[in-house]
């Protein structure tokens, strides 16, 4: 690995520690590499460039649906949290 592969690791490392400092939750996150390896069926990828998978990363983590999703897996999630915070008084 290069020096300035390592200063880049490291620069990704200090803005999530920031991120994370802050609030955000940032262990779940996507990259464009993640689009662009995609198997569509058998090893078949799409050979898309950088740009189209960031408007795909984009469309897909943006869409209503995703939304949605997350906003009932959080309240499930803290009506778990509550039953169980109440089973152990």
């Amino acid at each position: 690995m290069t020096k300035e592969q390592r200063d880049r690791i490291n620069k990704v490392r200090e803005a999530r520690d920031l991120l994370s400092d802050e609030g955000y939750y940032v262990s779940n996150l996507w990259m464009v590499n993640d689009v662009l390896d995609f198997e569509l069926d058998a090893g078949v990828t799409a050979d898309l460039s950088e740009d189209e998978a960031r408007w795909v990363l984009y469309q897909v983590l943006n869409s209503s649906w995703i939304t949605e999703q997350i906003y009932f897996s959080i309240g499930e999630h803290i009506q778990i949290l509550l039953k169980s915070k109440s089973n152990k008084k």
